[in-house]
């Protein structure tokens, strides 16, 4: 980050009132702000999609998914 200038871009969204309400309370409660909720809700998101595709494509989440149908 040179000149002091963020390396982040803003990004706009729409959302449930209900949704957004529950992800204030919860950042409130965390005592984050409401993009550090939103950002780390996104990590742990992509991070568990990656994991899936990793396991899934060794056979072991997929045939366990097979199963199950």
């Amino acid at each position: 980050m040179s000149g002091g200038r963020s390396a982040y871009r803003i990004v706009t969204f729409k959302i449930d009132p209900r949704m957004l309400t529950l992800m204030d309370k919860t950042a409130l409660m965390l005592h984050k702000t409401r993009s550090e909720l939103i950002r780390e809700a996104i990590r742990l998101y992509l991070r568990t999609l990656m994991a899936e595709q990793i396991l899934g494509s060794t056979g072991s989440r997929s045939s366990a998914r097979e199963k199950q149908n």
